[in-house]
């Protein structure tokens, strides 16, 4: 699982909604046998900020869709 720092520093709902956030997704990296690694902000763009990201929890599991604009294939 690779997050974006940002998504570390912007405090959406508060600290406590952040914490239950990321404690989520932590166990689910757990549960899945994930590593779990930070793209730090210095590090510029990157492929994901070009469209849009869904994420589902399938069972124990999160699973990441990427949609391709210009291709229009997900």
């Amino acid at each position: 699982m690779i997050l974006d720092e940002a998504v570390l520093r912007r405090p959406i709902g508060g600290a406590a909604v952040t914490r239950k956030r990321l404690r989520r997704s932590l166990d689910a990296a757990e549960e899945c046998r994930l590593s779990v690694r930070v793209l730090p902000l210095d590090q510029g763009g990157h492929e994901a900020m070009g469209g849009s990201l869904t994420l589902c929890f399938e069972g124990a599991c999160w699973v990441a869709f990427m949609g391709d604009l210009k291709s229009r294939r997900p």
